[in-house]
């Protein structure tokens, strides 16, 4: 026959349970912290297909030599984009202020040569498109820990 445990066992027992079952709580995944988690994920893999898109374009079939003030377009777009879209892995936010600046400065840069914007600049923002997703990825990040 076991004997009951004592009163001093019992709280001691209890008291254990309380703090495991309250670490459990407070240690549990936030939905916030999912939502950063998969937005990030989408943005990266979105970046991986952007970004190897824009290679193919790059190494494509050969084309002339481009101007200088294409050379200055060049380096927002696809270059500009490219490094911004890489940079979000680490730093989200920096990233994609990076690769969407870039964007805004390629169209300024396009309308000051050109006079216009492309026919369809829609088709450009895509390849940024990843861009406002690491944004909203690092706003989150930002925003749980204190600092947004």
């Amino acid at each position: 026959m076991t004997t009951p445990p004592k009163q001093s066992e019992a709280n001691d027992s209890s008291n254990a349970q309380a703090r495991v079952l309250a670490h459990a709580a407070t240690h549990r995944p936030p939905q916030h912290d999912t939502t950063r988690r998969t937005l990030t994920w989408i943005a990266r893999l979105a970046s991986i297909g952007v970004i190897a898109l824009l290679a193919l374009f790059a190494f494509g079939e050969p084309g002339p030599w481009p101007t200088p003030s294409e050379w200055a377009m060049l380096a927002f777009f696809p270059i500009g984009i490219v490094v911004g879209l890489i940079l979000a892995w680490w730093r989200e936010v920096l990233g994609a202020c990076v690769a969407m600046g870039s964007l805004l400065v390629f169209f300024v840069l396009l309308v000051k040569a050109r006079g216009t914007l492309p026919p369809n600049p829609a088709l450009f923002a895509l390849f940024a498109a990843p861009a406002p997703i690491f944004l909203s990825a690092g706003l989150l990040r930002a925003r749980h820990r204190g600092r947004a």
